[in-house]
């Protein structure tokens, strides 16, 4: 086996099975599930922050065909930044691998594609959510060539 190809199936597997937060310990969340974020959970005291969310899979189909004008990298560029690189992808020694500009985030088009597809990124309870649009723009970028 290749060993970048291994090293890419090490990492799906480590995200696949909550290593790095990527797998919601939340019983009620399942697959196919709407959304993005759902009103707070709000505690008997009031409070409500990031702990207080309940985050759920955004399942979307894959678009089939490139939009016209195509999706470019500018077009995602912030979506990127605030749910894959400011959280987690920041380059942190024995972090997860670093989606902080173009030739990082497009050299792993296929994995971002799979994960986002398998609702496996960004990691359920790690407090950060997507929506259904930004996931579709993403997906459609790379369909579209992931062009810069």
């Amino acid at each position: 086996m290749n060993t970048s190809v291994g090293f890419v199936a090490v990492l799906l597997a480590a995200a696949s099975f909550g290593f790095w937060g990527c797998e919601s310990t939340d019983p009620e969340t399942t697959p196919g599930e709407d959304a993005s974020v759902d009103a707070p959970v709000t505690p008997e005291d009031g409070s409500v922050g990031p702990e207080t969310s309940v985050l759920k899979c955004t399942q979307v189909d894959a678009p089939t065909s490139c939009p016209n004008p195509p999706v470019r990298f500018e077009d995602v560029r912030t979506i990127f930044g605030q749910r894959c690189s400011q959280p987690c992808h920041f380059g942190a020694l024995n972090g997860p691998w670093p989606l902080v500009d173009y030739e990082h985030i497009a050299s792993w088009q296929l994995e971002i594609r799979a994960a986002l597809l398998s609702c496996t990124m960004p990691p359920l309870d790690g407090g950060v959510g997507i929506t259904a649009d930004e996931k579709l723009a993403i997906l459609n970028w790379v369909l579209c060539g992931a062009q810069e």
